[in-house]
């Protein structure tokens, strides 16, 4: 099963970022995760227009698939569930009309016994409001039973924005 994602106009009060089953590989649904991940636009529409592209801990994307698809091996997981949580994150952007503001910043750490994949938004928004906002992001996530230790997303204050 392969999960596309891509946002729906349908409104122009509200976008609606859906998933579409599209039948192929579950390598397709990690290169549309890496994809999601770098190129935070494709999945937050005009929330992520002061953030054109993620950057991850290394700055080697082509490493990123493997090291992703290990940590996710790892926890039983497939590509799917961290596509469900960028859908989710992207309805709670548009939702309450935050922005981002700050390159992503996507870190996989494989240490020991240790794994997990982190992503940081930084939203337009200070340091106390990004905290209260994040609180609410992560009430939301429990309440669609979308947390997981494998792949978690934290919404912080601005952050830097490099060429």
């Amino acid at each position: 099963m392969t999960i596309d994602i891509s946002i729906n106009h349908a409104s122009p009060d509200r976008r609606r970022l859906e998933l579409e089953d599209s039948g192929d590989t579950d390598n397709s649904d990690l290169h549309a995760l890496v994809r999601a991940l770098r190129f935070p636009g494709e999945v937050f529409g005009d929330a992520a227009a002061m953030a054109p592209e993620a950057r991850c801990e290394d700055g080697i994307w082509d490493a990123v698939p493997h090291d992703l698809e290990d940590v996710l091996a790892d926890f039983e997981l497939t590509a799917e569930h961290p596509l469900k949580v960028l859908r989710a994150t992207a309805e709670f952007l548009h939702l309450h009309q935050l922005r981002l503001c700050g390159h992503p910043w996507l870190c996989v750490l494989r240490y020991e016994d240790v794994s997990t994949i982190s992503y940081v938004l930084h939203l337009d928004l200070c340091r106390e409001d990004a905290n209260d906002w994040h609180e609410r992001y992560l009430h939301m996530l429990a309440s669609r039973d979308l947390r997981h230790e494998a792949f978690s997303i934290s919404l912080r204050k601005r952050g830097p924005r490099r060429p």
